[in-house]
């Protein structure tokens, strides 16, 4: 199995720690290898008026919401949606996205090969690998969840149903975090203005328990969270 790999050329010590950890059924393609530009650090000093932004900040409680995007959400965005065109121009049958910061469980392979033979059976569109729950769950079968609104997206795989619909949404004609994408792909996004740009169009399922976890903040850092905002 093929996976994009989300990884800034400069920050060869998560590499090389992916490589060392890459579970025996798949394989590499790095983001970084597509040709774009998605370190926000080399983002951040070009002219913001070449990206085509969503209407992101709006007065809110919520942190993430009230405040500009960041040039690291910016480029992270594009390497995703960069991953998913690339896998759909290869045809591929689906699409398996990880960024670098994130552990695999022991049986990682056979869990995955469990859930393509489960979802066989019906159709889907996008299987989250690890997420951050924000509510919750709307059911539960086996060992996946259909999810709720869910934050991270370190690691999913999408159907190439769901390349196509994802694409479809053109979401470099409107950037947004990745984070909040995802989920406004299979519910009625909470913010009524993302929702009305990105409905909902997607089946989706997730792992439960995950079988990728994210590295805590205080351990791997977060090139994201230390990019600056980008004004439009």
């Amino acid at each position: 199995m093929n996976a994009y790999l989300i990884n800034l050329p400069r920050r060869t010590d998560r590499l090389q720690r992916m490589l060392e950890l890459k579970p025996h059924c798949i394989s590499y393609t790095l983001t970084s290898s597509l040709g774009i530009e998605i370190d926000g650090t080399l983002l951040a000093k070009t002219n913001p008026n070449s990206y085509n932004l969503f209407e992101w900040q709006i007065e809110s409680r919520n942190h993430w919401w009230s405040r500009p995007l960041k040039a690291g959400e910016i480029g992270c965005t594009i390497a995703h949606a960069t991953s998913w065109a690339h896998a759909f121009k290869n045809n591929s049958e689906y699409c398996i996205v990880l960024e670098d910061d994130i552990c695999f469980s022991e049986s990682f392979c056979d869990q995955v090969y469990s859930a393509f033979l489960r979802l066989s059976k019906e159709p889907w569109d996008l299987l989250y690998l690890g997420r951050q729950p924000l509510e919750e769950d709307k059911g539960r079968f086996d060992f996946l969840a259909v999810p709720g609104y869910s934050h991270c997206s370190y690691g999913y795989i999408l159907s190439r149903g769901g390349i196509q619909k994802a694409l479809a949404m053109s979401i470099l004609d409107a950037i947004i975090p990745i984070d909040e994408f995802l989920p406004a792909m299979y519910i009625d996004h909470p913010r009524p203005d993302v929702a009305a740009r990105y409905s909902k169009c997607m089946k989706a399922f997730s792992f439960r328990p995950c079988i990728v976890e994210q590295l805590p903040k205080e351990m791997a850092g977060s090139d994201t969270e230390l990019s600056d905002y980008i004004l439009n």
